[in-house]
């Protein structure tokens, strides 16, 4: 993990090798990534790097967990999205999460890519189940009870980033139809558990799944 100075200089020094990370990272990519190309790029000593950074993955972690913070404030900041119909919301959201990456190539390969440290691993986690709650509050606001065991909201945007995951691994980037595949496994998925609710407050075990 990182160690955050408190002091304004160390904040900025701090600040300044991110910065540095993020555009070695989304011009040269993981292959050159290192703590001594940072240095090397700032002008600095690799020690007053290790200082806060004790290994290029504390660097990376804290890169994605910024971006995760991002993308979360994304979705709280979305008042607007529970009052859609739901498939609308949902392809609403697919297609903000996949701008999100568009515009942010370095949270692309950290976050759907294969450079995810342990700790970004559990922030990613914890991302999902923060939006995930947000969804299921909208839910509810609708008379509709999702169940969170299994966590089905949780698990559908699980679905939508494997397909995420997929386009990026195989085009480098989030194409139409991966993002329109995202969408459509979201909706498939939690479709049973919305149309299929005879009870507003209660939702019914979705049709031909063992019992």
């Amino acid at each position: 993990m990182a160690k955050r100075p408190q002091q304004r200089r160390a904040v900025e020094r701090f600040e300044r090798v991110l910065a540095a990370a993020e555009s070695l990272l989304r011009n040269d990519g993981l292959r050159s990534f290192s703590i001594p190309a940072i240095a090397k790029q700032l002008g600095c000593t690799r020690g007053s790097i290790y200082a806060h950074f004790p290994t290029p993955h504390a660097l990376l972690n804290e890169l994605a967990v910024r971006y995760l913070g991002q993308i979360f404030a994304q979705f709280a900041g979305m008042s607007g999205l529970g009052a859609k119909p739901w498939r609308e919301g949902i392809r609403t959201g697919v297609y903000a999460a996949a701008s999100f990456y568009d515009a942010h190539p370095v949270a692309r390969m950290l976050i759907l890519g294969e450079a995810a440290t342990d700790s970004s691993s559990r922030a990613q986690e914890l991302t999902v189940k923060q939006i995930a709650d947000l969804g299921r509050l909208a839910w509810k606001a609708r008379g509709i009870e999702l169940p969170s065991d299994p966590d089905v909201a949780a698990l559908a945007i699980d679905l939508g980033m494997a397909c995420f995951r997929r386009s990026v691994f195989a085009h480098g980037a989030i194409t139409p139809r991966y993002r329109e595949a995202a969408a459509d496994v979201m909706v498939g998925f939690l479709e049973p558990f919305i149309e299929g609710t005879s009870n507003p407050t209660s939702v019914s075990k979705p049709k031909g799944r063992a019992r």
